[in-house]
C-alpha cells in the first residue's frame, strides 16, 4: 500500500483496528507543530510539577529511543508504557485513560 493510507497504516496506526483506520482517514491532516520535546527546555522559571511521559512501545512515528530521549529534555523521570502505536488516544483509549487517571 502506498501514499497516505500506507503512511498512516505504517506509522501512525500500526497497532490500530480497522474501524480507528477508517476514522483517521477520513480526519483532515496538518503539518506536524513545534514541539518542545525536541530540544533541552530549562524550567526553572516554572514551579515544579509531578509529570509522567507515557512511552508508546509500538509507536513507528517516534521510537522509543527517541521517546526518552524527548523525556530527558523536557526533564521528565517517571514513565509509563502502554503497548501502542502513536495515535494511542484512538487505539487503546481505556489503558491510555487508566494510566491518566492514575497520575
Amino acid at each position: 500500500m502506498t501514499g497516505k493510507e500506507g503512511m498512516i497504516r505504517k506509522y501512525f496506526c500500526n497497532n490500530s483496528s480497522e474501524e480507528v483506520i477508517g476514522f483517521v482517514m477520513k480526519q483532515p491532516f496538518l503539518s506536524e507543530p513545534l514541539c518542545a520535546a525536541f530540544e533541552k527546555q530549562d524550567w526553572a522559571d516554572f514551579p515544579p510539577v509531578p509529570q509522567t511521559y507515557v512511552v508508546l512501545l509500538k509507536d513507528k512515528t517516534l521510537s522509543v529511543k527517541r521517546q526518552l530521549g524527548m523525556m530527558r529534555n523536557l526533564d521528565i523521570n517517571n514513565r509509563v508504557a502502554i503497548d501502542s502505536d502513536h495515535l494511542v488516544m484512538l487505539s487503546h483509549p481505556e489503558e491510555l485513560a487508566r494510566v491518566l487517571n492514575a497520575v
